[in-house]
């Protein structure tokens, strides 16, 4: 089971308009709303192919009841840990010429007493998890929740997709790191606009003890580190229609490879082919299997011993499996 962890989810709130005008009155033509949040779409993309997952996450008020309710009806099983602020809601008004204008809630006050439901449910249920992996941001009451979390776990791979100044202070970190270009610049606080910035970036992380670095880079791929093996990863073109949770997506096709025992390059094509395919598409987290797995077939991938084999392009491929 795939142990996916959500402590700022959000209801996902998509308004459809003619025209986004600075107006007094402006008719909406659709609505859509979806379970949001990091985990909620990598939960979506695990089980359409069929990958067992758990999803733990804060929910409060009424827009926690509908997230809920979202989520049961696509058959994600979750575990709740309510709380008496509402959770937020990300609201999206989009027009006639796909240009979006979007609107972020403030996160939810996280009582201390509703934190330690939620580190002594995640505790138990980290027992039954072959993999965990901790998705998005936290809301701020419990800033280091991710850190007090990770303390409970013994010997499990763990993958982390946030961002921010206080992962670089973390005691123990873990297997595997996953983030856009722009949240590894937050990050670590340095441009990542030289060879030699990029060589920065992923030899912080391995000194740290994370084996494997994703780092996303939109229309452009991916560029990662696997202990010592470099992978510059080539997405396929397309004509995007919405690249949000394209991120979220490329980690659950990551995690479907790595379930399925797939080789570090066969699961970086499976990971972009994912991402790829939820860009073709509205709604965030939302994938074809089949598509996907045509798509992995025109993912160009290289490896290298060295960053600069693999910068531009080239590289020998050669194939190794995840321990």
């Amino acid at each position: 089971m795939i142990f996916v962890v959500t402590p700022n989810p959000c209801l996902d709130r998509t308004l459809f308009v003619e025209r986004n005008l600075p107006q007094g009155k402006i008719m909406v033509r659709e609505v859509r709303e979806i379970a949001g949040g990091k985990g909620s779409n990598v939960c979506r993309v695990l089980r359409e192919f069929g990958v067992p997952c758990r999803h733990l996450l804060f929910l409060g008020g009424y827009t926690g009841k509908r997230v809920k309710e979202l989520l049961d009806e696509e058959g994600i099983e979750t575990e709740v840990v309510w709380t008496s602020s509402p959770t937020r809601v990300v609201t999206t008004v989009v027009d006639s010429r796909w240009e979006q204008t979007v609107y972020f809630d403030p996160p939810p006050h996280v009582t201390e007493g509703e934190r330690e439901v939620f580190l002594r449910l995640f505790a138990s249920l980290a027992e039954e998890a072959s993999l965990i992996t901790f998705c998005g941001s936290v809301p701020p009451a419990v800033i280091s929740l991710y850190q007090e979390l990770f303390e409970k776990i013994q010997a499990k791979p763990v993958i982390v997709d946030t961002r921010g100044e206080a992962l670089r202070g973390w005691q123990r970190y873990p297997w595997g790191i996953k983030m856009n270009r722009e949240e590894a610049e937050l990050t670590l606080g340095e441009p990542l606009q030289s060879i030699d910035a990029w060589k920065n970036c992923f030899d912080f992380w391995l000194e740290k003890g994370v084996e494997i670095v994703m780092i996303t880079l939109g229309e452009k791929g991916v560029i990662g580190r696997y202990r010592t093996s470099f992978y510059r990863v080539f997405s396929p073109p397309i004509q995007a229609i919405n690249p949000v949770g394209s991120g979220d997506a490329f980690l659950a096709g990551f995690l479907v490879g790595w379930w399925r025992g797939e080789t570090p390059e066969e699961t970086l094509r499976l990971a972009v082919a994912a991402g790829v395919s939820n860009a073709l598409r509205w709604d965030a987290g939302r994938v074809e299997r089949e598509e996907v797995m045509r798509l992995s077939s025109e993912v160009r991938i290289a490896r290298g011993d060295t960053l600069k084999e693999v910068w531009e392009d080239g590289g020998e491929l050669r194939s190794h499996s995840f321990p």
